[in-house]
């Protein structure tokens, strides 16, 4: 386990602000097919 999955762990708000950001690549590969 690497230095950052451990800091990922320990700071939920990352790991939110993450998949809110997954969320809009998959939103904008959405509206490019």
């Amino acid at each position: 386990m690497s230095f950052f999955q451990k800091w990922k762990m320990r700071c939920p708000i990352i790991r939110f602000i993450e998949r809110l950001r997954m969320k809009k690549i998959k939103v904008k590969i959405g509206k490019i097919k």
